[in-house]
């Protein structure tokens, strides 16, 4: 809400009574907000290497962070507390090698990037194929329609099914359903976890859906 009044678009975010930014939005967001730590050391592009305690006797002092950047050159800092916040590793289809030099196979962390520098030709009539059926797989079916007119397009997923926003499910992220959760035995959590999988996994915003789905009939029209 702050970076909606910051930027004089809170009252016009409301009246869209719609509670998901566009990823242009969404990015000018991470934006604004890494702006307020300029007077801090941040570093982009640089990889852990190791960290590794300092002792002072029997006990651990701080810790020694070894860092890489894109370069390979290695360089330390040191610090009393670490935040580990890693996110999560790309998910690579069995029998898919990701290769520096072939940048046609791509995942969506690298699509925009690699899209850009491959398929320069607007105009041309490319052959893509989109593996995946959830939310990423269906934006970046909408954008390369929206941007190649000429293509041949293939999402290999017979059907796109939409993410389940209703308000029972979403109490699964209560911060009550979260200390429940926590408490459960192992079998419980799998089950929780798999009844509720289409809140957010290998699932498409309901609106993008009937978009992709109006697309597609309105080019079977065009053929008549």
């Amino acid at each position: 809400m702050n970076y909606l009044f910051s930027s004089d678009r809170l009252e016009g975010f409301a009246n869209l009574r719609n509670f998901f930014p566009s990823r242009l939005e969404y990015n000018d967001y991470l934006k604004w907000s890494a702006n307020h730590f300029n007077d801090y050391v941040l570093l982009y592009g640089h990889k852990v290497v190791s960290i590794n305690p300092i002792y002072d006797g029997h006990l651990i002092d701080h810790l020694e962070i070894c860092i890489e950047d894109n370069n390979k050159t290695i360089s330390k800092l040191y610090a009393k507390n670490i935040s580990l916040a890693t996110g999560i590793t790309k998910n690579i289809p069995v029998g898919i090698f990701l290769d520096e030099k072939n940048k046609k196979i791509m995942h969506p962390n690298d699509f925009l990037n690699n899209l850009e520098h491959e398929f320069n030709d607007k105009n041309s009539d490319y052959k893509f194929l989109v593996i995946g059926s959830g939310q990423s797989a269906a934006e970046i079916t909408n954008h390369l329609s929206d941007h190649y007119p000429n293509i041949e397009l293939c999402l290999r997923n017979y059907s796109l099914w939409p993410a389940d926003e209703t308000e029972f499910s979403n109490e699964i992220f209560s911060s009550h359903s979260a200390k429940n959760f926590f408490a459960y035995d192992e079998k419980l959590k799998e089950k929780v976890l798999l009844d509720f999988k289409n809140t957010n996994y290998s699932v498409v915003d309901s609106a993008l859906i009937k978009q992709l789905y109006n697309k597609m009939y309105s080019q079977k029209v065009s053929k008549i």
